[in-house]
């Protein structure tokens, strides 16, 4: 028997977080103006509140593994997110940046406390239990783990609907994936999402509204200072990865494919 979900109740769960936001805004709406950022917190936390409400319904199964983890291992793994974002940072620039991600951004400057606790909070907490809680926890349990870890961390990127962001959270993805396998726990995750969100969200407090949107290689005079920081940012990922190699557990007892060597692999 197949545990949930698969590859194809994945999509199928994606398409209920989606029907819950088209019903928050349905309701929501009508009463304040749609970009408003109490507006998009509510629809935002009833979509994926009733996507994950609706998959432990469905798996029969209401727990989230919550194993305590060696804090060195979570340390490494907020290095590793944090630099890659300067190693990505030149094909990042690279891509278009949407309008959806200019308002937020601005928003961030206009509502700083209701901004947040969107981005910093509810974001990390929700999108953990519904991405590695919920998705890559049935994924290892149906999938090799190495399919299991990239095709959630696909799922996760290609959610936030732009390049920009699609790159940075795929590799968050694959981190935070590897360590929710070799753990068997959400906390690890949740901590990492929260920092690197964090760190993107403080920008804020330290630079004026006006350059927020500019390149990083902008705020440097010369380009051997940018490409510097990019090399710095390679190493510092790279060290992070290494070492977590050499912390995270080598068991890989917590999950096991749920089909015999011959079986077909179900979607």
């Amino acid at each position: 028997m197949k545990h949930y979900p698969t590859y194809l109740q994945a999509l199928g769960l994606i398409l209920i977080v989606a029907l819950f936001g088209v019903m928050a805004a349905l309701l929501v709406f009508p009463f304040t103006n749609a970009n408003s950022m109490l507006a998009i917190i509510v629809v935002y936390t009833v979509s994926l509140m009733g996507g994950i409400a609706s998959a432990l319904l469905i798996r029969k199964d209401f727990s989230f593994p919550m194993t305590r983890v060696d804090w060195r291992i979570i340390s490494l793994g907020c290095g590793s997110v944090l630099s890659f974002h300067f190693l990505s940072d030149p094909i990042v620039s690279l891509f278009p940046i949407p309008d959806s991600l200019k308002e937020m951004t601005s928003s961030l400057y206009q509502y700083p406390v209701m901004s947040l606790l969107l981005i910093v909070l509810l974001a990390p907490l929700l999108e953990e239990l519904l991405f590695r809680g919920v998705v890559l926890h049935g994924f290892l349990k149906n999938y090799k783990p190495s399919h299991a870890i990239v095709s959630s961390a696909l799922v996760f990127a290609i959610i936030h609907g732009n390049l920009a962001q699609g790159l940075g959270a795929f590799f968050i993805g694959l981190v935070i994936g590897w360590i929710y396998w070799k753990t068997n726990s959400i906390i690890p995750g949740i901590i990492i999402h929260f920092v690197n969100n964090g760190f993107a969200a403080s920008a804020i407090f330290f630079i004026d509204e006006k350059d927020i949107m500019k390149n990083l290689s902008e705020y440097f005079a010369e380009p051997w200072m940018y490409w510097t920081i990019v090399a710095m940012g390679g190493v510092v990922t790279f060290l992070s990865v290494w070492a977590l190699t050499k912390k995270l557990p080598t068991g890989e007892e917590f999950f096991k494919v749920q089909t015999e060597k011959n079986d077909t692999v179900e979607l």
